[in-house]
């Protein structure tokens, strides 16, 4: 594989896991904070302050990890290409 795609793929990979894993993170802090499930925002019922808290929560947490984990992959992958692959003994 090459340089450009290895850079690419492992913090796309990364971003991934942190998406899925954050999500369930977020939903479960909501639930832990506040005692509800996450709201549906688009839910005429929900309140336009639960909904945009909601939304603001979720968009800046999953945001926020994201950014960090994607930082971080790229400096690992940087790093391992650098060095060059692995030799035995």
């Amino acid at each position: 594989m090459n340089k450009s795609l290895k850079r690419r793929i492992y913090p796309a990979l990364a971003n991934l896991a942190v998406s899925l894993i954050g999500g369930l993170l977020l939903r479960r802090t909501w639930s832990l904070a506040t005692g509800q499930e996450p709201p549906d925002p688009s839910d005429p019922k929900v309140s336009t302050r639960t909904a945009l808290g909601w939304f603001v929560l979720s968009t800046l947490g999953l945001g926020a990890l994201q950014l960090l984990v994607s930082r971080a992959a790229q400096r690992v992958t940087l790093k391992a290409i650098e060095n060059g692959p692995v030799q035995g003994d």
